[in-house]
């Protein structure tokens, strides 16, 4: 449960702990992993390369049945 975001506090009522500090002691590290992997995650959004633009040419045909490119 803890890798899919639920709180502490859901945890612990699932597994009937009468405390969060139970559960807190028991998952600690699974919060922390998906920390860690949350961060790597922004990490190489923030500092991948961006794609490059690509010219694209899309046909329009207007009503007088004739037609243009447009280059994007």
């Amino acid at each position: 449960m803890a890798m899919t975001g639920a709180s502490l506090s859901v945890i612990g009522n699932a597994l009937n702990h009468k405390d969060v500090s139970t559960t807190r002691k028991v998952y600690a590290h699974s919060a922390h992993e998906a920390e860690r992997t949350a961060s790597e995650v922004a990490h190489k959004k923030m500092f991948e390369k961006p794609e490059e633009k690509q010219n694209k040419v899309v046909e329009i045909e207007f009503q007088r049945k004739s037609s243009q490119h447009v280059e994007f």
